[in-house]
């Protein structure tokens, strides 16, 4: 995939498969979200530190919103992590960031069954 997708970032990473909770309340976040929900779109989550982003991130579904909060218009939701990718470039036309990214698959994440037949020497007495 080489596609432009929303970009989140926070100061933790996403890895595929897990599960991570959000607590969405900033205005331009709360527009990214309701694009999201509305276009079926995932979006890109990145880990940020002293406000430098990095370039590798993971695309993040929303599998569940568990709170959506009509006064204030905050999300709560939950959200899992399915491909990771590389920031080519960023995208500043939206209120959120954007980024054109490419997603690349785990080449094999089938274990090496004779790795497991090694067994440690019995301690000795």
């Amino acid at each position: 995939m080489n596609d432009k997708i929303p970009i989140f970032p926070l100061p933790l990473v996403l890895l595929p498969g897990e599960k991570l909770p959000l607590h969405i309340f900033e205005a331009k976040y709360k527009k990214m979200v309701e694009y999201c929900l509305k276009h079926n779109q995932k979006f890109g989550i990145v880990n940020s530190r002293n406000n430098d982003t990095l370039s590798i991130g993971c695309t993040a579904e929303i599998t569940q919103i568990t709170a959506a909060e009509g006064d204030t218009g905050e999300y709560d939701i939950l959200v899992t992590g399915v491909e990771r990718f590389i920031v080519k470039s960023y995208n500043y036309s939206k209120d959120y960031k954007q980024a054109y990214v490419k997603t690349w698959q785990d080449i094999d994440d089938s274990i090496d069954e004779t790795c497991l037949l090694y067994t440690s020497p019995s301690p000795r007495d």
